[in-house]
């Protein structure tokens, strides 16, 4: 599903304009045209406004092309995704570093 999530959270970090908006929870709860804070895309941007604010663009996430935003973002971070991409990068790094260790060293 579409989300509002909090900037200053780690969710920021995986919600895009696509389909999702953040808020500034310090801040001021003024939907005020001078406190919207949205971009171009109408996404809210960090730092600019408060709760109610990014509640008010919400009507801007009920759409499809948010909610099939929202699902490939999702299924990108499914367990079993995330699991095999980590495991894939550390055997990866594993094999590389190995390669970069001297021998005398390895064998010590």
């Amino acid at each position: 599903l579409p989300a509002i999530v909090p900037a200053d959270s780690g969710l920021a970090e995986v919600v895009d304009e696509r389909f999702g908006l953040t808020f500034d929870s310090a801040g001021a709860d003024s939907a005020g045209a001078d406190s919207a804070g949205s971009d171009a895309a109408g996404s809210s941007s960090p730092g600019s406004n408060g709760l109610a604010a990014a509640l008010l663009s919400a009507p801007e996430l009920a759409t499809e092309a948010a909610h099939a935003a929202a699902a490939a973002a999702a299924a990108a971070l499914r367990p079993d995704v995330v699991s095999r991409a980590f495991a894939v990068g550390l055997r990866e790094r594993l094999e590389r570093g190995s390669a970069e260790v001297p021998a005398s060293v390895a064998t010590a």
